[in-house]
């Protein structure tokens, strides 16, 4: 019993005992982990863990490690990288917490399974004033086996993006041979050119600001033994950026780096630029929208591309711009350095503008359109060596270009030329470019063209079949001789048009073309033409047509050949025949030829030939043959019913020869000259025969329609000078006979006929047995003292002057009986005394002539003609008081 009190005695001073120490345990293990977490672990507890970790291949320096009950072992203010200060990169933490192998631990083996970093920092210092900085960074750090680091949740803010890293790295301890994390090589040419490259991104990074939170999501793995064993896979995604290239909106890209098993090395050392990303395999996608820069403006952007060395290849590539869709996909071989394209768009080639050439640019310009053009296309070229800093592309690239491809466009102009619309294929290789066909649709007309240019010669070759508006490529024409050509015509129907045109670009005095044509309907110079067609051929600014045909109405009008030198501005025609009116082909050719030909009527077209020439303006220059063959012509009150002659308009003259006309009965012949040089009117001459005229019928048209004129007249008249604006410049002299006339309605004639026939009934109505006079004009005075009209019973003499205002001033004698048959000269001689009763002054008009006795007063007549005597007596009594003429 004793035993066993004392037993139990025992055991509980051993439970007071223990539970001393497990108190005692307790407040020193307390206390430890206080110690721990405020001062941190010991050296000899913390060399081992550094110890640890640069086995693991990190490098740690840090204020104090720590334990913490929560988190475990906690490095703070931790900075890896080399012991010593450099200006390589630097890595600093504010907190790492290390997470131990707590089953190694047990079994007395210090192995840390990961590390958490927190509030991370790594710093790039690329030059003294740009940064590389990584802020914000925080991730999980896995050692796996095999030295292989697993990196999970990585985030990270770089130039105002988040960043999101994750991956796995084996045999990371090779990651510290890496030149980038060595300052001790930093002067080495590679880490010289990496950081160099790297200052320039940081550059270009300071100058870009992004709105919204950009994110970028990175996943990679690979060995650190081999950096080309990396495999990368890259998602970007920015609300919004402004960079100095340009502002967009929705930026996506999405990217992958692996190596390329079996790559080539290339050794060339032209390809020196390549070989960094040679050795990897790359593909990626990209998008974005609103794009807006000085070179391009677009609504999207699309594009997929690989990199599989060689050969770079972007597939996909899309954009809305321009008003329209642009589809394209790229490829280039580095090795060979062939650049091939494919390219299926239908947008506006303004909005690409800035990225082509001066040239291109100007060519552009000419072209506008109300929508898009549509465009597939595709070539290829070889570009310059790739050490070539300053290629001569015309002469290195531009002979390996080849191009294919077709187009369309609708309602469309070129320099000011409308097209409805237009489609084609066209090629381009060694130098030469080929369109095969180009169909294009102006507003009036089709037109089918094939074209060979050759960019070495600037030679072209044109091939035009189909219908066209003339007058629609006048904008081409601008500031040519050309064009004033064009404008003297007026078209209402297209041109039907078959030519080859050659030539050189820029060289339009080389231009040179052969065919045929055809147009109706159309004017020159306001006169209308039905059609016209011929064969034509133009060269050193000559036009030449053959055998042309023109038609205006029933009126038809042909040739040999017709010219039209732009040179000397002529035209010349070769055997022309024409049964067209000479006035409207006068009106044609000129204003200045209309008015010369205006006072001349054709009553039916006039069937002429035609050789010479005649200017295209003016009328200076022209030596012009027309000869008629006979048709009904009106010249002032003249008429004839069938006239023949040669015109002659030589410069500023014309001639006219040969003329021979039926005249009134009778006929007519004789020639003429106009010079028109003079700055008022034109001077003029002529010479003209009449024989045997119809008096009636003449003086039907000259002056009265109901004369009783009768007779036959003959004669000559010569104008020797004379000017059509001043008729006191009108010289010249002729005569005139009359046969068995009746020309007492003439009132000059008929003056004395009252007189003569109050002494002797019938005796101033007896019809004339001839009348003949010979006259002189002087200054527009005509002057004749030899006038003489006979009959049976009297003869009437007339000596003085009339001018071409028809104002007269004459003396005329009547001598009774002077022609009776063998006594007229006797009898004549007897009434001398008589003959004095019927001597008279005339004075007034040809229309209204006045008479006045020489010899005899006017009151001893009134027995004759009382009432007339009377008349004329109260008629001058009156003008006596009245004020004289102004």
């Amino acid at each position: 019993m004793r035993n066993q009190i004392g037993f139990w005695r025992g055991c509980r001073t051993c439970f007071r005992h223990l539970r001393r120490v497990i108190i005692f345990a307790a407040l020193v293990l307390i206390c430890a982990i206080v110690w721990l977490n405020q001062i941190g672990l010991p050296d000899f507890l913390k060399r081992p863990l550094v110890e640890t970790l640069r086995e693991r291949g990190i490098e740690l320096e840090f204020a104090r490690l720590r334990l913490s009950l929560h988190h475990g072992l906690v490095a703070e203010n931790v900075r890896i990288g080399q012991a010593e200060k450099t200006e390589g990169p630097v890595f600093s933490i504010r907190q790492v917490q290390l997470r131990l192998d707590y089953y190694a631990l047990l079994h007395r083996r210090l192995q840390i399974r990961g590390l958490t970093l927190r509030q991370g920092k790594f710093v790039w210092p690329l030059s003294s004033a740009n940064t590389l900085t990584l802020d914000h960074v925080q991730t999980d750090l896995r050692f796996e086996a095999n030295d292989t680091w697993s990196l999970d949740n990585f985030q990270a803010d770089f130039a105002g993006a988040k960043i999101m890293l994750s991956g796995d790295i084996a045999h990371a301890l090779a990651l510290r041979n890496w030149q980038i994390f060595h300052a001790t090589t930093a002067a080495t040419t590679n880490i010289t050119t990496w950081q160099s490259r790297w200052q320039k991104i940081g550059d270009v990074l300071n100058e870009i600001h992004f709105s919204g939170a950009p994110q970028l999501s990175l996943t990679m793995d690979g060995d650190a033994r081999d950096p080309r064993s990396f495999r990368i896979h890259l998602i970007a995604n920015v609300p919004a950026a402004d960079t100095p290239w340009g502002r967009a909106r929705a930026i996506q890209v999405a990217a992958r780096l692996m190596a390329f098993i079996g790559a080539p090395t290339n050794s060339n050392p032209s390809l020196a630029w390549w070989t960094n990303v040679e050795p990897y395999r790359i593909e990626w996608t990209a998008q974005l929208a609103h794009l807006t820069s000085k070179q391009l403006s677009a609504r999207t952007i699309q594009c997929d591309g690989s990199w599989r060395a060689p050969e770079l290849i972007v597939t996909n590539l899309s954009a809305e711009l321009g008003g329209g869709q642009l589809n394209a996909s790229v490829r280039l071989n580095v090795n060979t350095r062939e650049f091939a394209f494919t390219n299926s768009s239908c947008f506006d080639p303004h909005a690409i503008a800035t990225f082509l050439t001066e040239k291109t640019r100007d060519w552009l310009a000419q072209f506008s359109w109300a929508q898009p053009p549509a465009l597939q296309a595709w070539g290829s070229l070889i570009l310059p060596v790739w050490a070539n800093r300053q290629p001569d592309w015309r002469s290195e690239v531009q002979p390996t270009i080849k191009l294919a491809g077709k187009f369309a466009v609708t309602n469309g102009t070129f320099r000011g030329i409308v097209v409805d619309s237009a489609h084609g294929d066209f090629s381009y290789s060694n130098l030469v470019w080929r369109l095969s066909p180009l169909i294009v649709t102006p507003p009036q007309g089709t037109l089918a063209l094939t074209d060979v240019e050759n960019d070495a010669t600037k030679e072209y070759h044109w091939h035009a079949q189909g219908k066209f508006a003339p007058d629609a490529i006048e904008p081409l024409l601008a500031s040519s001789r050309a064009e004033r050509a064009l404008g003297i015509f007026t078209f209402t129907q297209p041109l039907f048009l078959n030519a080859d045109v050659r030539g050189r670009l820029y060289d339009n005095d080389s231009i040179s073309a052969m065919g045929q044509a055809a147009l109706t309907n159309f004017t020159i110079h306001g006169e209308t033409v039905s059609s016209v067609e011929s064969a034509f051929h133009y060269t050193n600014r000559v036009l030449e047509f053959f055998r042309p045909r023109l038609r205006t109405g029933a009126q038809r009008m042909a040739a040999d050949g017709i010219t039209v030198d732009f040179n000397s501005w002529r035209i010349y025609f070769t055997n022309g025949v024409s049964t067209a009116d000479p006035r409207a082909v006068a009106r044609a050719i000129g204003s200045k030829a209309g008015e010369v030909m205006a006072p001349y009527r054709f009553g039916q077209p006039c069937p002429a030939r035609v050789n010479g020439y005649a200017p295209l303006r003016g009328m200076e220059d022209a030596d012009l043959w027309f000869e008629s063959e006979g048709a009904p012509l009106e010249w002032l009150k003249l008429k004839t019913p069938r006239i023949t002659g040669q015109i002659h308009w030589l410069g500023e003259t014309l001639i006219l020869t040969n003329l021979a006309a039926a005249f009134y009965g009778g006929e007519a012949n004789g020639f003429a000259n106009f010079d028109f040089r003079p700055k008022e009117g034109a001077d003029f001459g002529f010479t003209t025969s009449v024989k045997n005229a119809n008096v009636h019928q003449l003086a039907t048209d000259l002056a009265s329609p109901t004369n009783h004129l009768e007779g036959e007249l003959s004669g000559r008249f010569v104008m020797t000078s004379a000017n059509s604006e001043d008729w006191h410049t009108w010289n010249g002299y002729g005569q005139a006979d009359l046969r068995d006339g009746l020309i007492w309605d003439v009132p000059v004639f008929g003056i004395l006929s009252p007189v003569l026939n109050a002494f002797m009934p019938g005796l101033g109505s007896s019809r004339a047995t001839d009348a003949k006079a010979r006259f002189d004009m002087t200054n527009g005075v005509i002057f004749s003292d030899n006038l003489e009209i006979r009959s049976t019973m009297m003869r009437m003499q007339y000596t003085g002057t009339v001018d071409l205002q028809s104002r007269i001033n004459a003396h005329v004698t009547a001598q009774l009986l002077r022609d009776t048959w063998v006594v007229g000269p006797l009898l004549s001689t007897a009434l001398w005394p008589v003959s004095k009763l019927f001597e008279f002054k005339i004075t007034g008009t040809l229309q209204r002539p006045q008479s006045e006795p020489v010899y005899v007063p006017k009151f001893f007549l009134m027995p004759l003609h009382p009432f007339r005597s009377l008349e004329d007596i109260l008629s001058n009594s009156t003008n006596a008081y009245a004020p004289p003429p102004k």
